[in-house]
């Protein structure tokens, strides 16, 4: 099974193209998902998110307070540090897990997608690795509309690898500060790329 990650900067475009991937009847793997997932009530992380940070983090029903949890890790480096090295190990075994169950029910290929897949040194899982990449002037106007202030924005950035340093690293880039349909055509120029290179090894 050809194994594929998608990684990019904060506001590349990692879940548009994740969309177009899915499109292609490619098998898709969200590790955001899997992290929200580990950190909903009674789950594998939640006991010790709640012992670490405290009560207050999370409502009466039990639920994380996410957007707080953001605010403290990306100003806190202690606190993000803490808790990559609790989440990372549990999403990478889950991931690894959903591939092979993927891989023995009969899929050629599966795409993962890692938004800190250099940062968690995990690119040697992968075949090939897509970097998704826009212009730092397009990814302030992408996260401004999440709300955030510049100073948040900033914060988020320098928690990761530079954009130029991701994409240096990968394999394939596709661009995605371009209309729609170019980015489609980029992710369709990189699959056949991926699929000729597996045809002829």
């Amino acid at each position: 099974m050809i194994l594929i990650g998608l990684t990019g900067g904060i506001g590349a475009g990692k879940s548009f193209v994740s969309e177009l991937f899915t499109q292609q009847a490619l098998p898709l793997i969200d590790t955001d998902i899997i992290a929200r997932q580990l950190l909903e009530p009674e789950q594998a992380a939640w006991a010790a998110v709640k012992e670490y940070f405290g009560a207050s983090f999370f409502s009466p029903d039990g639920s994380l307070d996410r957007g707080k949890l953001a605010s403290r890790i990306f100003t806190d480096a202690t606190s993000r540090k803490w808790l990559n090295q609790l989440m990372h190990p549990m999403i990478r075994q889950q991931w690894s897990q959903d591939v092979c169950q993927l891989k023995e029910t009969g899929h050629k290929a599966c795409v993962v997608v890692i938004p800190l897949l250099f940062e968690t040194d995990a690119q040697s899982a992968f075949d090939t690795v897509i970097c998704m990449a826009c212009s730092s002037l397009t990814q302030n106007i992408r996260l401004k509309k999440r709300g955030w202030n510049q100073e948040h924005i900033e914060s988020r950035i320098a928690s990761q690898w530079s954009m130029p340093r991701k994409m240096n690293a990968s394999h394939h880039v596709i661009w995605t500060d371009c209309a729609q349909h170019a980015t489609q055509d980029q992710c369709h120029l990189v699959l056949q790329q991926i699929w000729k290179a597996d045809r002829d090894a």
